[in-house]
């Protein structure tokens, strides 16, 4: 599912060069409005936390045998750049589960004072596997710094149905599924994907911790319905850094900023 595979999209695969800041909540040599803008940012944090405790229906982990919603991205014409969240946005709490029902709670996790990379991918997407053994790689060496999170989403190319990503219904599978012998069923339930998951872990020998999206597909549309996103969320729940396609290199040169 490289770019060349849409030669009918006008596609613009990286967001502008960020300027995060990693200063501290109110330092004393800040000009007085950013100190008021760096305020309005937590109050909207704390407002996040205080309704997502409210919310108890959404915390509980979805039945095996949940139906899973199987749209077409809305970024299937070239709006991918438009969806999702963008950098100084505060993005909502979500709280999504591994396998083997573990909860994530995004911001749980970010009251821990690190940022969190947020990564999703599916076993279908011959993207985001190739991009599997840098991600690997890429936890091990800032994990200290950044949590690292994947999201298994809807598959990119079932091998029983259209392409979440593809503007017609024909059947889309790239070739390098083919050279790989890839080939999936789109999960029709939560318990499919769950498993189609699991399989995508061992097959590909992910150590990153993975969680999966839920029935109705949660995360895949408030993040922006792409097959390899990257977010680098900050410890206040804002967006820092955002990649509609995972880029390895890119996302070195803003880890060096945000991180040091």
């Amino acid at each position: 599912m490289a770019m060349a595979y849409f030669p009918h999209l006008n596609i613009q695969p990286h967001p502008p060069v960020l300027q995060p800041s990693q200063a501290d909540p109110f330092p004393a040599g800040l000009p007085q409005t950013r100190c008021i803008s760096r305020k309005i940012r937590m109050w909207a944090y704390a407002l996040c936390l205080a309704v997502s405790s409210c919310i108890g229906g959404d915390e509980r982990i979805p039945s095996d045998g949940a139906k899973t919603k199987l749209p077409v991205s809305q970024g299937v014409e070239g709006a991918w750049e438009m969806l999702g969240y963008h950098q100084g946005d505060t993005v909502p709490d979500i709280t999504l589960y591994s396998g083997e029902g573990q909860p994530f709670h995004l911001y749980a996790e970010l009251q821990k004072g690190k940022p969190v990379m947020i990564i999703n991918g599916s076993y279908t997407c011959d993207i985001s596997r190739g991009n599997l053994p840098s991600i690997n790689a890429l936890s091990e060496r800032i994990g200290k710094n950044m949590e690292v999170v994947m999201v298994y989403t809807i598959d990119a190319h079932p091998n029983d149905m259209m392409s979440p990503y593809s503007p017609d219904s024909d059947i889309w599978i790239p070739p390098n599924n083919v050279r790989d012998s890839v080939s999936a069923r789109q999960p029709k339930t939560y318990g499919e994907r769950v498993e189609l998951s699991k399989t995508w872990i061992k097959e590909n020998q992910i150590h990153v911790p993975v969680v999966i999206d839920k029935p109705d597909n949660e995360y895949w549309m408030e993040f922006g319905q792409a097959p390899n996103m990257c977010y680098i969320i900050d410890a206040d729940g804002v967006v820092e850094y955002r990649q509609t396609w995972f880029d390895e290199k890119k996302l070195e040169e803003k880890i060096k900023h945000i991180t040091e």
